[in-house]
C-alpha cells in the first residue's frame, strides 16, 4: 500500500492504493496467473458496471457501490488480517470483472462475518440520521478536496475510471460550489488564546 500523504479515504488516495495493489499483482507470479492482467480488465469492468449495474439479493454493485466497498476495506479492521482482506478483495474484484454478482455478494457477506460483523442488525435509520453531511461537506470542501481547482479535474477525470466512479455526486468538483465556509478575520496574533493580552502580547 502506498506511504506518504495519499489518504486511501479520498478518491486520489484510494486510486493510488489500487494502482499499487494491481502492479504488486502483477510482478507476483501467483497473484498474476490466478488475476491475468487485473488492471486492465478491472478499468474495462467500472464503465460496463455503470451501465449495467450487477445485483445479488438486496445489494446492488454499480461502479461506484463496487469501489466504495474497495475503499472502505483497505482500511485496518478488528479481526481479518491486512493479508486476508486483499486476498478478499481481490475475489471481490475479479467476481466484478466477470459479472459474477453471486460470488460477489458471499465474499461481502464472509468479510463481514470475519470481522465480526456477521450478525449484527441495524435499525431502519433515514439518510440524514447516519451522515453529518455538514460537517463532512466543510472537511472536504475546505480541507481535503482532491482537487485545488476545476481545471485539475477535468485534467485527471477523464483518464482514470476509478477516478470518475468515486468523485459521482458528493465526491465532485461541483460539490462544493454551494457550500461557503465563514473565515476568521485577519489577525496579527496567533495562537489558541482569545482572551486580553498585555504589551507583550502574551495573555494576561
Amino acid at each position: 500500500m502506498p506511504e506518504g500523504q495519499e489518504l486511501i479515504d479520498d478518491a486520489r488516495g484510494t486510486e493510488v492504493a489500487l494502482n499499487e495493489l494491481f502492479a504488486k499483482c502483477a510482478t507476483d507470479s501467483a497473484c498474476a496467473a490466478a488475476y491475468p492482467q487485473l488492471r486492465n480488465r478491472f478499468n474495462a469492468a467500472l464503465p460496463r458496471l455503470r451501465e449495467q449495474p450487477l445485483t445479488a439479493g438486496e445489494r446492488r454493485y454499480d461502479d461506484a457501490a463496487m469501489l466504495r466497498f474497495i475503499r472502505n476495506w483497505l482500511y485496518p479492521r478488528g479481526y481479518s488480517t491486512f493479508e486476508q482482506r486483499i486476498q478478499s478483495l481481490l475475489t471481490f474484484m475479479d467476481a466484478a470483472i466477470r459479472g459474477d454478482a453471486r460470488t460477489m455478494l458471499e465474499t461481502h457477506q464472509r468479510m463481514r462475518t470475519e470481522e465480526g460483523l456477521g450478525t449484527r442488525v441495524d435499525p431502519p435509520r433515514p439518510p440524514h440520521s447516519r451522515y453529518s453531511v455538514g460537517m463532512n461537506l466543510s472537511v472536504y470542501c475546505h480541507e481535503s478536496a482532491p482537487f485545488a481547482s476545476r481545471e485539475l479535474y477535468e485534467r485527471a477525470v477523464p483518464g482514470s475510471a476509478i477516478l470518475r466512479a468515486l468523485l459521482q455526486g458528493f465526491g465532485d468538483d461541483t460539490a462544493c460550489s454551494p457550500w461557503s465556509a465563514g473565515k476568521a478575520a485577519a489577525s496579527s496574533k496567533t495562537g489558541f488564546y482569545g482572551g486580553p493580552r498585555h504589551a507583550s502580547g502574551g495573555p494576561l
